[in-house]
């Protein structure tokens, strides 16, 4: 993987280049005690985006769901036809806006609204010491800080599972809830495949339990630029930085 950085600080905006891909600028966001730039230079981003990268030729729609301020959308919309990013956040939503307008993204499409069990509204809390680690009330993990309760809009995984050839899920603690109300199609080529970080072993158990009942897809794990085929709960990860789960069909 070959990774160039630019930071240009008369304008606060940096540029990433991934291998031979364009470059891509981002304005500089800080997200409570996080920044932007730094969240980008995390190896288990870059492994992610480089991996997601080589996937390019097997999608056409990728659906991210916790866009954030589009660290990740921005680079997937080139490797792939459509992309669409989900974010409720609305200091998210403009700069995810903005990084769309900078890099002229004509196929990022932008939602402004979180995915669900079912459609209507949620609860929705915004950690302000840390904004990457936003969740819905009814997520399963550790919560610290000041927190802002908010309502959100959200879509139902079902009409997202659809649409979707590929999903990728980061939305901090409800992935076991969003990958258990998926009704999965009898014909499987019509369901999506996945990638997914987990955030503790609640939602781990959870995913684990839902794939282990179907009878089409494989599970590997992502990690240290390796994808390791999974056959048992123990291999696992039980939180995010034990690597990325790509669940794909047979």
């Amino acid at each position: 993987m070959q990774l160039s950085l630019t930071k240009k600080l008369a304008n606060n905006t940096f540029t990433f280049q991934l291998n031979k891909f364009k470059k891509i600028t981002f304005p500089e966001v800080k997200m409570g005690n996080v920044s932007l730039y730094d969240l980008l230079l995390n190896n288990n981003e870059l492994e992610l985006i480089h991996f997601i990268s080589t996937l390019r030729n097997k999608y056409k729609n990728i659906y991210d769901l916790g866009a954030n301020v589009g660290a990740h959308s921005a680079f997937y919309a080139q490797f792939f036809k459509n992309v669409y990013a989900y974010e409720p956040y609305d200091f998210h939503l403009k700069k995810l806006r903005q990084v769309k307008k900078i890099n002229k993204l004509k196929n990022l499409k932008i939602i402004g609204k979180a995915v669900a069990e079912t459609s209507g509204t949620k609860d929705f809390l915004i950690m302000l010491r840390n904004t990457t680690a936003n969740n819905l009330s009814d997520a399963k993990r550790t919560r610290y800080g000041k927190i802002i309760k908010k309502k959100v809009k959200c879509e139902n995984i079902n009409k997202v599972n659809l649409k979707a050839d590929l999903i990728k899920i980061d939305v901090e603690g409800f992935e076991g809830k969003l990958i258990g109300a998926i009704n999965f199609l009898q014909d499987k080529k019509k369901n999506a495949d996945f990638i997914i970080e987990i955030h503790n072993e609640y939602n781990s158990k959870k995913i684990f339990n839902k794939f282990s009942k179907t009878k089409f897809y494989e599970i590997f794990l992502l990690k240290n630029k390796k994808l390791k085929k999974i056959k048992s709960y123990s291999e696992f990860p039980k939180k995010s930085f034990e690597g990325h789960l790509f669940i794909k069909k047979k």
